[in-house]
């Protein structure tokens, strides 16, 4: 399966004579889908820095041309069509074995291409996609911590409070114990929405078992076992997950809303 933290990579023909961009001047570069991370994004970024000009035609690439995704820049490139394109590959192993796991690999596999007709002409840095999620987590969950604390009841503070209790225990006993049981039902929410963005990553050129399920399909080799078993993985790993998730969540909002009667 491909990780969720891979490169983007540049390759042409080995007999192009095309060793890096500097020999791309002025030829034209292929990208598959503008949508997708490590074709589009990530190149777009990190190419002009490095050739200082923009990915615009005629700047420094006679031609930048969009062959509609991973596979089909593979094959123009194979082909000819074009002198040089972008895929994803996980920067792990060796590329002369397509590394452990990439487009490139897999269209070796699949006797789409030769890799030892293709050779690398540039490498990004590592696509950290689970830092992205990583990042969205973190400011889902904040709002929603938030909303929480601004929607507490203050009765249980009112009511420690006139023990005597500092502030530290009237957050802990009138806040906090409140608090938790919704701060776990978000996190499992979270934790399931994020499980099942992680099977549909590979859309957008991210890796993971979504573009394994998606590079199966697009080959059209009838690969039909291969596409079967992962989606059956792919629905027993949400299940597993969102099924006791859902449980719990349900009972500790249960126990929440009867609190809250008793405290009415």
């Amino acid at each position: 399966m491909a990780d969720t933290a891979i490169i983007a990579i540049g390759f042409a023909r080995k007999d192009s004579a095309i060793a890096s961009l500097d020999d791309m001047k002025g030829k034209v570069f292929g990208i598959g889908d503008p949508n997708s991370t490590s074709e589009y994004l990530i190149p777009s970024i990190q190419i002009p820095g490095q050739i200082n000009a923009a990915m615009k035609p005629g700047d420094y690439f006679g031609e930048v041309k969009f062959t509609g995704g991973h596979e089909q820049t593979i094959v123009a490139v194979s082909n000819g069509d074009i002198d040089a394109g972008a895929t994803w590959a996980d920067g792990l192993g060796k590329w002369e074995a397509g590394y452990n796991s990439g487009a490139l690999g897999k269209a070796s596999d699949a006797g789409i291409v030769d890799r030892n007709e293709i050779v690398e002409i540039w490498r990004s840095k590592p696509i950290p996609a689970m830092l992205a999620i990583a990042l969205h987590s973190v400011g889902a969950l904040g709002k929603l911590f938030s909303e929480v604390n601004e929607n507490a009841d203050l009765k249980p503070v009112e009511g420690v409070a006139s023990t005597g209790a500092g502030w530290l225990q009237r957050m802990w006993y009138g806040v906090v114990s409140q608090t938790t049981p919704t701060y776990f039902s978000s996190f499992l929410l979270r934790f399931e929405i994020n499980v099942r963005t992680l099977a549909i990553l590979g859309v957008v050129g991210a890796g993971g078992i979504g573009y394994d399920l998606r590079n199966i399909i697009g080959w059209g080799q009838g690969q039909y076992d291969d596409a079967t078993a992962i989606f059956i993985l792919l629905f027993l790993s949400l299940v597993a997950v969102d099924f006791p998730s859902g449980v719990v969540r349900a009972r500790l909002t249960g126990r929440t809303a009867q609190r809250a009667r008793a405290s009415a």
